[in-house]
């Protein structure tokens, strides 16, 4: 994906020691269901963990012809970097166990790949939320085929991690779905 200037936008690399920290950090949501369980295409895996938690599930079709290079850039972070969300990563590609702080202006949001699928008909990733990011709760991104259609999905299940985000509550999960949605738009053009 390149930015207005053509120029293409790749993660920040992480330095080792702050690879170290973040890879000893347990999740934030620790015990609320098994790690990876968002990377669920139909869906038998994904928790319901109760009050508190809120869940968002987006799609779009992609174009067909744009398979391959929509799934190089879900695992290299470009829907997060197409979005203007800064990422300083452990790896690109992304592989189970990549750590990574994405950032929007002063907020980090520090998080650890927990699951990622590649094969003929899904590619994705999810991610974990570690201490310190605004939410708590996990993310998952995918491009699937369904018979002769590809669609982007983006899938959440997360609460407040943060006195400003259990206040702003309406607000977070409104800019939760706005970042989906840009999230699913650079994968279409991808």
């Amino acid at each position: 994906m390149s930015d207005a200037r053509g120029r293409t936008r790749v993660a920040e690399p992480m330095p080792a020691a702050e690879v170290e920290r973040w890879r000893a950090a347990p999740l934030s949501y620790a015990g609320a269901w098994e790690p990876g369980a968002l990377l669920d295409p139909d869906g038998t895996g994904v928790p319901s963990p109760g009050r508190g938690w809120h869940r968002l599930h987006h799609t779009r079709e992609v174009p067909a012809d744009r398979w391959e290079a929509a799934g190089r850039a879900l695992l290299t972070w470009q829907l997060q970097l197409g979005s203007r969300i800064g990422v300083r990563a452990e790896t690109s590609p992304l592989q189970p166990g990549t750590v990574a702080v994405l950032g929007i202006g002063p907020v980090r949001a520090p998080v650890r790949v927990l699951a990622v699928r590649t094969g003929p008909d899904l590619v994705g990733f999810a991610y974990g939320t570690l201490p310190g990011h605004p939410e708590v709760g996990e993310e998952a991104f995918w491009l699937e085929r369904r018979g002769d259609r590809v669609v982007g999905v983006v899938s959440a299940l997360s609460r407040g991690g943060t006195w400003y985000t259990r206040l702003g509550g309406p607000v977070g999960r409104r800019l939760q779905h706005v970042a989906a949605w840009h999230y699913l738009s650079v994968l279409g053009r991808s």
